[in-house]
């Protein structure tokens, strides 16, 4: 994708210096014109970026990190609604336990502004966001070199989990995964009323080489956290089995609730289901709502030794 992305840049850049256009002017005129002109005016840049936005629409992910994934940080913050605003000196406080590190040690960066207002520390080759509303953990990178993998996924997800809870989010699950750079890197759900919550979603990066958390994002979980008012499916798991098709097996189903590409959420089934036999056979996930009967989404999961990204 990068290599794709980089030829696109170039074919654009190409594009524009055989036009001859000073960018200043070609901007401002750009900006003067009606917005049902302006594709019509520069059609070849706008074009170009359409066509490499399109190009990564089909990026695989970790499930609801892509195209589906607005909704983490185009809003408030739900989960901080009612919380207090903290001190710096508050976060500092909780940075360093966090980071198992002595307050003193850390030093101050530059904050974010936004929908998540944040404080932010580093020390040596970690670095962490706190909330300013609440101070709570928002994000976390330890970017130090990782050794030869000593554990599988079990072990990185028995550290994960560990972690979870020792932070306070006892009630997630764990989804889908991916290894890379022997960091293996989970995506957990919170639960209710044994629904999975894809859009609480709390990411952690285990390093395969002593176990230790190397990398953590809660953004998903802050910003949508929340007890809901689920409710009782209005119709069954047998009704909405109606709407997968027929040339599909279905291996396991259980109650979802998935982001919709209008930042919205919705109640669905997942049935993960196969299609063929063999090593050919394709893992399906079929999501149907669980109040119409409709078909809501359908993604493909890609298995690989390294994890199972969606796509």
């Amino acid at each position: 994708y990068a290599k794709e992305l980089n030829g696109s840049l170039k074919d654009l850049e190409t594009t524009l210096m055989e036009g001859d256009i000073p960018i200043g002017e070609a901007q401002q005129a750009y900006q003067n014109l009606s917005r049902e002109t302006q594709d019509q005016a520069v059609p070849a840049i706008n074009s170009g970026f359409r066509e490499m936005n399109e190009g990564f629409t089909d990026y695989p992910t970790l499930i609801y990190d892509g195209p589906f994934s607005d909704h983490i940080t185009q809003q408030k913050p739900v989960f901080l609604e009612e919380a207090q605003a903290v001190s710096e000196e508050t976060a500092l406080t909780t940075a360093a336990l966090f980071l198992n590190e002595k307050p003193q040690s850390l030093a101050r960066g530059s904050g974010t502004e936004g929908n998540l207002p944040c404080y932010r520390f580093t020390a040596g080759d970690k670095s962490i966001t706190i909330s300013k509303q609440g101070g709570y953990v928002n994000a976390m990178l330890n970017s130090r070199m990782i050794g030869s993998a000593k554990l599988d996924f079990e072990g990185a997800a028995e550290k994960a989990r560990g972690f979870l809870e020792q932070a306070g989010y006892p009630s997630m699950k764990e989804s889908y995964y991916v290894i890379n750079n022997n960091i293996c890197t989970i995506n957990y759900a919170a639960v209710q009323d044994d629904v999975i919550l894809y859009t609480d979603l709390i990411k952690v990066g285990v390093a395969l080489d002593d176990g230790s958390i190397v990398f953590y994002d809660a953004r998903g979980y802050i910003n949508n956290h929340r007890d809901r008012a689920l409710g009782e499916p209005a119709i069954t798991a047998e009704e909405a089995l109606q709407s997968v098709s027929p040339s599909l097996t279905v291996l396991s189903e259980r109650l979802a609730l998935i982001p919709t590409s209008g930042q919205n959420e919705v109640l669905t089934y997942e049935f993960q289901t196969r299609a063929g036999e063999g090593d050919d056979a394709q893992k399906i996930l079929v999501y149907v709502n669980a109040s119409t009967g409709a078909e809501e989404q359908i993604l493909l999961l890609l298995e690989t030794p390294e994890g199972t990204m969606t796509k």
